[in-house]
């Protein structure tokens, strides 16, 4: 066998690689392959792994990487966890969406639920993004709603003296439209005082209102979804972290195009759900298929979409007004301005905690989560 070959795992595959050490999931009968002190094996895993990588690797076997790694290759493409194919020499290499390019969020040191807080500004927008609604409810995103409501500095400060750990704490900063709040240079100052992280998200619409308005150093996220209206947000893509919002295959190979083309060091992708319930979602991501051992199955298609954008659970929302929900679904359970802060976030907290482990551990919803591979992992714990 001689030629060019692509090299891709099975959707249903997760790797895991640590040091020189590479495990293989298949989550579908639940058997794991395991190399150890491979070095040669953890390096390419480690390429393919990387998000401009697509889920694929393109090999010439005269290299010594396919040297070094073929009996690795076979070994996977003969239990059926990856695939092998020939192709083309100069063809585009298609990209696959497999979960492990999905964002996944990981709890800093001494992070206390509740604490991973999602602050809107403001309401006003000028655009008319006709998915708004439902990106803001699977992913942080800008949303636009009927209010002229804006959310005060002094009403930030307080907030901020009530937090127990700012340091552990991660505050993703919306709007509307940043750039239209009237007190946006003082809320970017208490902002850059704040001692956790701190990312301000934009919709690629806003870029030519918005960004220039926010600091040169702070942590930015620019949505973009498809087609691509205005290509000025790629101009400097090293100043900004891309989300690519992701609804149908088309939109994967897109994603990937404007990747190599600009040259986009950091991105990350979200799954929309545009309530298509489209094969393509459920073929690409494991975690959604129905029939997994891990049950996530019965929970609604919406439901596993937020899931694996580890939105759905342990996130704190405070919109303009001091309204706090603890989910992006669902009416408000308190307000900032007529209640003390402090007891407002411990409530929070017991309610993320009661509401998480009432999914996981009740009786009636025993086959949900219980016997879930990913328990250990999933965003609800964190």
């Amino acid at each position: 066998m001689s030629g060019t070959f692509d090299f891709q795992l099975s959707p249903y595959v997760y790797p895991f690689v640590k040091n020189n050490n590479v495990l293989l999931l298949n989550t579908k009968d639940m058997n794991a392959m395991i190399f150890n002190e491979e070095e040669h094996v953890a390096t390419f895993m480690r390429e393919l792994l990387k998000p401009s990588s697509f889920g694929v690797v393109r090999l010439d076997t005269t290299t010594e990487q396919y040297k070094n790694c073929k009996t690795f290759i076979d070994k996977v493409c003969e239990m059926g966890n990856g695939s092998f194919q020939k192709v083309r020499q100069r063809s585009k290499i298609s990209p696959v969406l497999n979960p492990y390019l999905l964002k996944i969020r990981t709890p800093a040191p001494g992070a206390e639920r509740g604490e991973n807080i999602t602050l809107v500004l403001n309401h006003d927008c000028p655009h008319n993004c006709s998915q708004c609604d439902e990106y803001a409810r699977q992913f942080t995103s800008c949303s636009k709603r009927n209010s002229n409501a804006v959310m005060d500095p002094d009403f930030v400060k307080s907030l901020f003296r009530n937090l127990s750990n700012p340091e552990s704490c991660t505050l993703d900063v919306c709007g509307g439209d940043l750039s239209l709040h009237p007190h946006l240079d003082r809320m970017i100052e208490l902002f850059s005082s704040f001692s956790g992280l701190c990312r301000y998200h934009i919709h690629c619409r806003q870029y030519r209102s918005s960004a220039s308005k926010l600091p040169e150093n702070a942590g930015k996220v620019i949505i973009v979804d498809f087609p691509v209206m205005d290509t000025l947000c790629f101009e400097h893509p090293e100043k900004y972290t891309y989300n690519f919002v992701i609804s149908q295959k088309e939109d994967l190979t897109l994603c990937r195009d404007y990747v190599e083309s600009y040259n986009i060091p950091n991105f990350y992708i979200s799954i929309m759900d545009a309530s298509r319930s489209n094969g393509f979602m459920k073929k690409s991501i494991f975690l959604l298929q129905d029939e997994l051992e891990c049950s996530l199955g019965t929970f609604p298609f919406k439901d596993k979409v937020r899931i694996i954008n580890s939105h759905y659970f342990y996130k704190t929302f405070i919109l303009p007004n001091g309204d706090v929900y603890e989910s992006s679904v669902g009416g408000p359970i308190a307000n900032l301005y007529e209640e003390t802060p402090s007891n407002v976030m411990d409530f929070v907290r017991s309610l993320h905690i009661q509401s998480w482990e009432k999914a996981r551990n009740a009786n009636e919803n025993f086959n949900v989560c219980t016997d879930c591979l990913f328990y250990d992992m999933c965003p609800g714990l964190w």
